[in-house]
């Protein structure tokens, strides 16, 4: 495939490279093709077509779970150098497909203005494709919320690619889909056009940090809490850490108003951090900087909704999954108040906007031999995964399509609630031949 830039083979010294930055999978692609222009994506998907090669749209570093990275013997579609960003004059900005969400608010934040932004500074930007949920969402709403436009490469029936601009005017009902289903359903984003917020002068960054066997008191304190402000905060609650549980925050206002507000959870015995800097700042301090990938290890995580404030006995139930697991485990859990309440589920296909709060669970461990099973069990941690859910059934509902777990059952439903059916319709219209498929995905 000549015509295509960059094109790199299963065994070259550069696949090799690529595989190592890719995080831990066992299932290896037969090439990667490197996108820098719109048009090569038609020419490699047609050509991916015509040999009947499988293929998966890559603009993600990582994925949660390590085998959807690849597929086996399939062409990865690269996207990432899909990397630029154009400001407007009306409070807008057209970002591509490959840019870092750490870096689109790092540079919005710089001129004035502020944007919902996950807490991993390496997600790219089909992170709101899925939602995108994170620490602004209480100010702001979801990152897919500010979406105005999509350009996107569909494929029709006949198998002929199509660029489209899609927004609440034109190809409106794939646009609603496109705001919530999770990347790679219907087709090929490669750019957004943004609304974007003035930002304040300044913020105040929090954190407050327990010992774990303070966690009952502080999450119930933290269900009273997240309940009376707007300010979207999360809770980190690890196995392996002398502070165990975190809390962390943005406050739009100076250091003493953050003070006040948080003052119904500094109990027991806690640490208090507080910094009042310009909001560009608070920003960039609160982006989670990922360190390099490292393929000696893997990870399970699951997700959810909560639909009731956890009991005594939900918070045993985390407990128990904490002290169970072998390696690094961790509860995660962001509030769900504020602006991200106020649209219905079906505004658009990110269904779950009236829970309570969110909640991540996972587990990670380093690949280890027959020697060491004794101290570290893989198979055992899955099951302590999947049974979380289970236990919990009571107080959570659904799952977050961003955070795709393959032993799901019913994935479609707990992914997105009433909309499927929608979504669903969608479907045949815009891949009436089913060229876009993912495990957890949505089916015609």
């Amino acid at each position: 495939m000549e015509y295509i830039e960059t094109i790199i083979w299963k065994g070259t010294s550069e696949y090799k490279k690529i595989i190592k930055n890719c995080g831990s999978s066992n299932i290896y692609p037969m090439a990667f093709i490197i996108i820098r222009h719109k048009k090569d994506i038609f020419t490699a998907i047609e050509w991916a077509i015509t040999h009947r090669f499988k293929f998966k749209i890559k603009s993600e570093k990582n994925n949660f779970e390590n085998n959807l990275n690849f597929y086996k013997d399939c062409l990865i579609i690269d996207i990432q150098k899909l990397n630029k960003l154009v400001f407007y004059d009306n409070n807008t900005i057209q970002i591509g497909a490959g840019v870092r969400i750490g870096d689109l608010a790092n540079v919005v934040a710089k001129k004035g203005y502020m944007i919902p932004f996950g807490n991993n500074y390496d997600e790219r930007s089909s992170f709101m494709l899925g939602g995108g949920i994170g620490l602004m969402q209480g100010y702001l709403g979801l990152m897919c919320d500010r979406i105005k436009s999509i350009d996107m490469i569909i494929f029709d029936k006949n198998k002929k690619g199509h660029l489209l601009k899609i927004d609440d005017t034109h190809y409106k009902n794939l646009f609603w889909a496109c705001k919530g289903a999770g990347s790679g359903n219907f087709g090929i984003v490669i750019g957004y056009t943004l609304k974007l917020n003035i930002a304040p002068k300044i913020a105040t960054t929090i954190k407050i940090t327990w010992k774990f066997g303070a966690m009952k008191k502080i999450l119930f304190a933290w269900q009273k809490f997240i309940s009376t402000t707007h300010m979207t905060t999360s809770l980190q609650i690890l196995n392996k850490s002398a502070d165990a549980i975190t809390l962390k925050g943005i406050w739009l206002g100076n250091q003493q108003e953050a003070i006040n507000i948080i003052k119904s959870m500094l109990i027991c015995e806690y640490v208090l951090e507080t910094n009042e800097v310009s909001f560009d700042k608070a920003v960039d301090s609160t982006l989670l900087k990922c360190a390099k990938s490292n393929n000696s290890y893997n990870k399970k995580t699951s997700s959810s909704f909560m639909r009731r404030f956890f009991t005594s006995t939900d918070v045993d139930t985390l407990k128990e999954f904490l002290k169970k697991t072998s390696g690094e485990s961790e509860i995660y859990m962001l509030s769900w108040n504020g602006k991200i309440t106020k649209n219905k589920s079906n505004f658009s296909a990110f269904y779950w906007r009236s829970a309570l709060c969110y909640i991540e669970w996972s587990v990670k461990w380093e690949s280890v031999s027959n020697d060491d099973i004794d101290i570290i069990n893989p198979d055992n941690n899955i099951i302590q995964v999947e049974k979380m859910r289970h236990k919990l059934r009571r107080s959570i509902v659904g799952s977050y399509v961003n955070v795709p777990d393959l032993m799901l059952n019913h994935s479609s439903e707990l992914y997105y609630g009433k909309n499927y059916r929608k979504l669903r319709e969608i479907k045949k219209i815009y891949d009436p031949c089913n060229l876009f498929k993912l495990p957890f995905g949505i089916g015609i």
